[in-house]
């Protein structure tokens, strides 16, 4: 087990290692280690922010230390500020997989924390011009869609369907699909989609039920004059 005083004298030898580099972002990553330090061991989130915060100051493009900042505000409940620091990482124009994970993460918080749904849509584009189909991207577009009643919820649906890895994401989708289609009044299509869910998980989810309660109806209304 690391004690409170070996902490404080491994915080001692980073920070003054950090204040000798000669290199700025070499100095940078020393103070990531030492804002890791205080937050997940000593559970100090001020003085990480503090830490990194001085850091920004003398190198406001430093990504490292823009997306280390933003995972401290998201845990200290600091939304605004972690979508602040997300957008100037994009802003540098970093390689695809870091301009991918940031927009992500952004659309989460402007999402789920800041209901800025035409920012969530956005970053959640930037996302599926650099990976078309990366299912958590769909996935989100979708809740948002569906929220918005966005016309374009079906194909989205689709699309999540057929490329997500997770059985249970691709049934709910394909689900949500029959839904959106049964409203359309599009009912072949419809228990197309539901016997889709229901060949990924079987007849006990809300697929099945759906698909019968649309048979029937479908069945009533072939029956009629």
């Amino acid at each position: 087990l690391v004690t409170e005083g070996d902490l404080d004298r491994l915080i001692a030898v980073l920070s003054s290692a950090a204040q000798r580099a000669s290199d700025p972002d070499h100095g940078a990553r020393h103070w990531i280690a030492v804002a890791d330090l205080y937050a997940d061991h000593k559970g100090d989130l001020p003085a990480a922010l503090t830490a990194l915060l001085r850091v920004e100051k003398q190198l406001p493009q430093n990504v490292p230390v823009l997306l280390e900042l933003a995972e401290l505000f998201c845990r200290d409940a600091q939304w605004g500020q972690a979508a602040t620091r997300l957008e100037r990482v994009l802003a540098t124009h970093p390689e695809d997989d870091v301009v991918v994970a940031a927009s992500l993460r952004l659309a989460e918080l402007q999402h789920e924390r800041l209901e800025r749904l035409d920012a969530a849509r956005r970053a959640l584009d930037t996302v599926l011009t650099k990976r078309a189909d990366h299912p958590e991207a769909l996935r989100r577009l979708l809740a948002i869609q569906l929220a918005t009643k966005d016309t374009a919820a079906p194909e989205t649906a689709r699309r999540l369907a057929e490329v997500s890895p997770d059985p249970a994401v691709r049934a709910e989708a394909w689900t949500t699909l029959g839904r959106l289609l049964r409203q359309r009044k599009d009912l072949e299509s419809a228990c197309s989609a539901y016997a889709e869910a229901i060949a990924i998980v079987g007849l006990s989810e809300a697929a099945a039920t759906e698909l019968k309660e649309l048979l029937v109806q479908r069945r009533v209304a072939g029956n009629q004059p």
